[in-house]
């Protein structure tokens, strides 16, 4: 097995390298200094990866945005029949998308295709939606799911949303250490990944990475320490990538609280369920969807980057005190 490292190194051609600054320059140049106006210098004005470059100071192309029906969404975590990330799918389709949705979980991957080729709303669109069986743990994996992705609609990708987790929180007893390893090996790893997989097929200023966090990366139960981590763990890949590409990709993660993501099982929640929330519910996936979807329109979202964005009907915010 390839340690993390060798890993790491197989998707070299899609990482990101600085120049150093030469003698004499300066990371910041101020220019008029009555307007104070602020430049960057041109040491950092161009990041190559792989074959392709980019302005990191480049402007935000939203007047050019392509119309939903010429954009392309790669979505990961999607086989689960009810779970957020066929709902995702189904949304981003139901508004003209073409999407890529990735899953490690063969069989579960093959019923929900079967689900979208019979699904009245999306049927029409079945020359718009792939599915692709992947390990998105395995950085060899991660950039198959891009190159079919490729393959499939052309050379843009506007949208990643990574989703795909392992998400049983706790750790057994036994074998934490590899519970844990595990968890963040597809949680985060796997994020991280796909990010730098797909960053080349990203066109500037109209594109779009999502981070499916969870409210488990601010508050915690016992023996959740590699799900917590992972969750935390996107939210810092998240501000760190709106920074390193800023100008090119905006970057977001979205930390969902309570979400029923079994309507079968809606008979099992009881009304101090709902009451428990300050918005009178526990969520459903497509609240999750309908924020996704708004964060990925570069015309409307297009000033916000770098944010953690909770999702859980106030259940976080409200103050709870031992009975």
């Amino acid at each position: 097995m390839l340690s993390v490292h060798s890993q790491i190194s197989l998707c070299k051609a899609h990482s990101i390298s600085k120049q150093p600054l030469s003698s004499g320059q300066s990371s910041l140049r101020v220019i008029n200094s009555n307007k104070r106006k602020l430049v960057q210098s041109t040491a950092f004005d161009s990041h190559q990866c792989s074959t392709h470059s980019f302005s990191v100071s480049a402007k935000m192309d939203v007047e050019n945005s392509p119309p939903p029906s010429d954009r392309c969404a790669i979505i990961t975590g999607v086989a689960r029949s009810t779970g957020i990330g066929r709902i995702l799918v189904h949304h981003f389709l139901k508004n003209g998308y073409k999407v890529v949705g990735a899953d490690v979980k063969e069989l579960e991957l093959k019923v929900t295709e079967g689900r979208f080729e019979e699904d009245p709303i999306v049927k029409h669109s079945a020359d718009r939606f792939y599915f692709v069986r992947a390990d998105i743990s395995d950085p060899l994996q991660a950039k198959r799911i891009v190159d079919e992705a490729i393959e499939k609609f052309g050379g843009a990708i506007h949208v990643l949303i990574n989703n795909a987790g392992i998400t049983n929180p706790m750790l057994a007893e036994e074998n934490r250490i590899k519970a844990f390893a595990d968890t963040i090996a597809v949680n985060l790893n796997g994020a991280y990944y796909m990010s730098q997989c797909v960053l080349p097929y990203m066109p500037a200023g109209q594109s779009s990475i999502i981070h499916m966090a969870s409210t488990r990366a601010l508050q915690s139960e016992p023996n959740t320490e590699g799900y917590a981590a992972s969750k935390a763990g996107l939210c810092g890949l998240s501000h760190a990538q709106a920074i390193t590409l800023a100008g090119r990709v905006r970057v977001n993660a979205v930390l969902p609280g309570w979400i029923n993501t079994d309507p079968s099982g809606d008979a099992a929640l009881r009304p101090e369920d709902h009451e428990w929330h300050p918005a009178g519910r526990v969520g459903v996936p497509n609240d999750v969807a309908h924020l996704c979807f708004f964060l990925c329109d570069s015309e409307r979202a297009g000033f916000i980057t770098g944010q953690e964005f909770v999702i859980d009907g106030g259940a976080t915010k409200k103050m709870v005190y031992p009975e």
